[in-house]
């Protein structure tokens, strides 16, 4: 068991942590979703040699702030728990670079944020967030962030910052419309909108020379800008 290196212990009912798992000095993923564990196993965070560790579908409501002597962990899961905001203890973890919170009761994505530098891949998917303060784009790494099904009613004007983002989700909310200098997302590939209330697409997203793909499906959009219609290399389905 000493080179044990991924553990699942996926919907198996466990009250409290093994404390023997901490001296599993090669164990780098460990799934343990949907095991009853309605409070966060401090003894979780002693598992220094952790790369991935995923508790879903637990009831969690708080992370302890040892969450950051997990100094090697750069993928944390926490979809559907019963966190009301994002907790401040992801933040101490400082080599992460996915975090999925999705499924859960969020309002709103905190300022700090904007300090997790090594983030590449967001997603905050079935949340109740409104907007993104604008920390968020100091994120330079962050490569795909998903926030569909939340409630933006106006695109974040701090996503145009995020240069290097190529890929955006934000299917199912409510959009009216897209900013006309959505072009400054130079880095962008791909643009998930359905679902939403746009009723017309800016022209300026042709001036996206990586855009390759538009999905705007389920909009009251009636006419596609020339400007867009007449770059071979973009898909847009609608």
């Amino acid at each position: 068991m000493k080179n044990l290196e991924h553990l699942t212990l996926f919907t198996n009912p466990i009250t409290a942590v093994p404390g023997c798992l901490a001296e599993l000095a090669n164990l780098k993923e460990l799934n343990l979703e949907d095991v009853d564990m309605e409070t966060f196993q401090e003894g979780l965070c002693d598992i220094s040699s952790l790369t991935s560790l995923s508790v879903g579908s637990n009831g969690l409501e708080t992370l302890p702030f040892r969450l950051g002597s997990l100094s090697k962990l750069c993928e944390l899961n926490i979809d559907e728990n019963n966190f009301r905001e994002l907790p401040e203890a992801i933040s101490e973890v400082r080599e992460l670079e996915t975090l999925s919170a999705c499924r859960n009761y969020i309002e709103e994505v905190p300022a700090w944020i904007g300090d997790m530098a090594s983030l590449r891949d967001l997603a905050l998917m079935n949340n109740n967030i409104e907007g993104l303060p604008t920390e968020i784009s100091k994120l330079d790494r962050l490569v795909e962030l998903s926030l569909d099904r939340n409630r933006f009613r106006a695109f974040p004007d701090a996503l145009l910052l995020l240069d290097h983002l190529e890929e955006l989700s934000l299917s199912e909310n409510s959009l009216t419309a897209l900013p006309n200098d959505i072009n400054r997302m130079r880095s962008l590939k791909k643009l998930d909108l359905r679902d939403n209330l746009l009723t017309e697409l800016p022209p300026e997203l042709a001036r996206i020379p990586s855009l390759k793909k538009v999905l705007i499906s389920r909009n009251p959009i009636t006419r596609i800008p020339k400007e867009l219609s007449d770059r071979s290399i973009l898909s847009i389905e609608w």
